[in-house]
């Protein structure tokens, strides 16, 4: 049985893992990640424009990103509101999820989420 509960999962977070004498896996945390979970460090900031599928986002830093969406991009109001691109305006706070460019400034988002 507890084979089986393991096996079902397709992704497995550990904080250690130790093999048993007889092969078993033994555990200490155990976490099940659901595949549409924001993964890495956002980017956060203010919205500064939004022109087709492109936000340009000005980072706490000051940084300006160009957030490049596309139709598997996320959007969030709050942690669990389901929302689209046209929910979302400049001047927004913003966090941004998702592939940074080879230090070109773009983000290919994943997932944009702002507060309620």
């Amino acid at each position: 049985m507890r084979r089986q509960a393991l096996a079902a999962l397709d992704t497995l977070t550990t904080n250690s893992i130790q093999t048993g004498d007889e092969g078993e896996v033994i555990a200490r945390i155990v976490a099940a990640v659901p595949e549409n979970r924001p993964q890495g460090r956002p980017a956060v900031g203010e919205i500064s424009a939004i022109n087709g599928d492109e936000i340009s986002l000005t980072t706490l830093q000051g940084d300006t990103i160009t957030v490049v969406i596309d139709a598997d991009t996320i959007f969030r109001i709050g942690r669990d509101n389901e929302a689209s691109l046209s929910d979302f305006a400049p001047g927004d706070k913003v966090a941004v999820f998702g592939a940074r460019g080879e230090g070109d400034g773009t983000m290919l988002a994943t997932h944009v989420m702002k507060r309620k």
